[in-house]
């Protein structure tokens, strides 16, 4: 095996940093240790784990599933079953003799677990040697953390009295910017709260209550609750998160309705009403078309991982500008069959699936519409793209090369789970650049299929910083580091930026995008170009399997060629005679 030290990992950080002090970056490299035994890793994976609320990394256990998992390895090219990324951020390899293809490509589930947050799982389909990336969004168990896409509510204004709610209860998410949706949760006097086992809750109740939008929302919905029907868009109309609890611990599962009542709508027939409004502008100029939708609802149960079935044939209406639609527990209109949750100790996260009545229909597949991205800066960009359409927003940032690069959707968002589009309804692409400037494409005849071009946005206000780093023993002649240091080596570490102090996505800097690379025995050289904010504070992250280290450092003020030379001390490397 070779040894190789982890000096590539600094110069690659060194070589997108411009102007960086590099004393600083030195002692953020102090924990690394030599590396025993990297060797060439034709496929790369690099990923992320990030919290939906903040946009911070989080320390995380990742694990391997599907039927290529066995052919991932780490950094030494061991293989690995799972990984803990404990800063968040990771890179590991698929074993040289697996060669991903479109004919035979690479499938493999993420599966993240944090704590204080909801597990979640990406697919990830690689088609291709080289770069691959992944992110994976994980929800915050508490209600409180602000989301965005989502609204909650967490009340402990609910009292029974021998198990029976004395008062009409109304629990409500507000409505504001931040969420196309609202849920509501209305509870008649009279009412039994009921755990799963038919016992009666007592005294003050604790409701929590969150509400996941059409658009934004759903990619925080966890991917266990978002599978529902196998795809990963299940809750087109939305989802809500509810628990409620009393003082002991016991947990809701249904509602028994007051006595003497009876009626075709919820609230008449005295059942408890779960109800979710969404005001997504693209799903409500669909609504025309889908004659008579309704929703089917599926309910997981974090505690146990069940996603069952609960309710099928719910009405989807138009009231105004929103579209409704209601869960109704206990009473003569009940709609939910409640004997089909899971362990909800947990609480429950109910997703409705839109079923369209009639002209409209819903098609289910990869995002495979193949997008021709033009970018005609003479370096690398950086963008955050979005797909949004009735039911589904996809969001990610990435680095678009000079020229012309041709990507599927399922690519450019690094996300290959299957998902259901309304059929003849209007997609947008959108590219917003680091200065706010924006294009957009019409996605057609949808995401599933077809072809469109996409240009870059305007580049003014951007510099482009043209990076060399460099470093050799003072004699390279006769002298060489006393660790071998391969150019093939250097393909083991990966880099990631965004702005600093930010809940930008981070970007991945793409191995073709960096222009040269090479070491000797003796001396080692990286470039590469970037288009970039001027004098703004750029967090820069050198990864190396689950280790990683962070700089931030300002850009200079204009764009300019930047040589950076260095000796070999200041990275820790040691020079011996040959």
């Amino acid at each position: 095996m070779q040894r190789f030290l982890s000096v590539s990992y600094f110069v690659l950080v060194a070589a997108l940093v411009p102007g960086c002090d590099f004393q600083a970056v030195e002692d953020a490299l102090d924990d690394f240790n030599v590396v025993i035994g990297l060797e060439s890793v034709n496929t790369v994976i690099n990923g992320t784990v990030v919290d939906a609320s903040t946009g911070n990394l989080v320390p995380a256990r990742l694990t391997f599933s599907g039927n290529d998992a066995p052919a991932i390895i780490d950094a030494f090219s061991d293989p690995v079953s799972e990984i803990d990324a404990d800063a968040g951020i990771v890179t590991f390899g698929i074993v040289n003799s697996v060669v991903p293809s479109p004919a035979s490509p690479v499938e493999i589930v993420v599966t993240a677990e944090a704590e204080g947050f909801h597990e979640t799982s990406r697919t990830l389909r690689i088609t291709e040697t080289g770069d691959a990336s992944f992110n994976i969004t994980l929800t915050p168990v508490s209600v409180t953390a602000p989301i965005r896409g989502t609204q909650s509510s967490f009340s402990s204004g609910l009292q029974t009295t021998g198990g029976t709610v004395q008062q009409d209860a109304l629990i409500e998410t507000p409505l504001a910017a931040q969420s196309t949706a609202q849920a509501s949760l209305a509870v008649p006097a009279g009412t039994t709260p009921l755990t799963r086992s038919g016992a009666p809750l007592s005294g003050a109740l604790t409701t929590e209550l969150r509400v996941f939008d059409s658009a934004s929302g759903t990619r925080s919905i966890p991917s266990g609750a978002r599978a529902a029907a196998g795809v990963a868009n299940a809750s087109i109309v939305g989802a809500t998160y509810f628990r409620m609890s009393d003082a002991s611990g016991s947990v809701v599962a249904s509602f028994r309705g007051p006595q003497g009542k009876s009626g075709s709508a919820c609230s008449d027939g005295g059942g408890t009403s779960l109800r979710i409004l969404t005001r997504d502008a693209a799903l409500v100029a669909a609504f025309p078309s889908m004659a008579n939708p309704t929703a089917t609802v599926s309910a997981w149960t974090p505690a146990d991982g069940q996603n069952n079935q609960v309710a099928s044939g719910i009405p989807v209406t138009l009231d105004g500008d929103a579209l409704v639609a209601e869960l109704c527990f206990g009473g003569s209109a009940a709609n939910v069959d409640a004997s089909a949750l899971g362990d909800v100790s947990h609480g429950v996260f109910y997703t409705y699936a839109l079923v369209p009545g009639g002209g409209a229909t819903l098609e289910t597949g990869r995002l495979n519409h193949q997008v021709s991205i033009s970018n005609p800066s003479a370096s690398a960009v950086n963008a955050v793209f979005t797909l949004v359409g009735p039911g589904l927003q996809e969001t990610n940032g990435r680095q678009i090369g000079p020229g012309t690069t041709v990507l599927s959707l399922a690519d450019l968002f690094d996300n290959a789970s299957e998902f259901s589009v309304l059929s003849g309804a209007s997609f947008i692409l959108t590219a917003t650049s680091p200065t706010g400037a924006s294009e957009s494409t019409v996605v057609s005849p949808s995401p599933l299929s077809g072809a469109s071009t996409l240009n870059m946005p305007s580049n003014a206000g951007l510099e482009t910083y043209s990076v060399s780093a460099t470093l050799q023993c003072p004699d390279p002649v006769n002298q060489k580091f006393e660790v071998q240091v391969t150019t093939e080596s250097l393909d083991a570490v990966s880099a990631f930026y965004r702005v600093a102090s930010s809940d930008d996505a981070w970007t991945l800097v793409r191995r073709a995008d960096i222009s040269r690379k090479e070491a000797t025995s003796s001396s080692i050289s990286i470039e590469a170009s970037l288009s970039l904010l001027p004098s703004t504070n750029y967090a820069f992250r050198g990864v190396l399997g689950d280790d990683s280290s962070e700089t931030v450092q300002m850009t200079p003020a204009t764009g300019t060629a930047w040589t950076v030379t260095l000796t070999p001390d200041d990275v820790g490397l040691t020079c011996e005679a040959r």
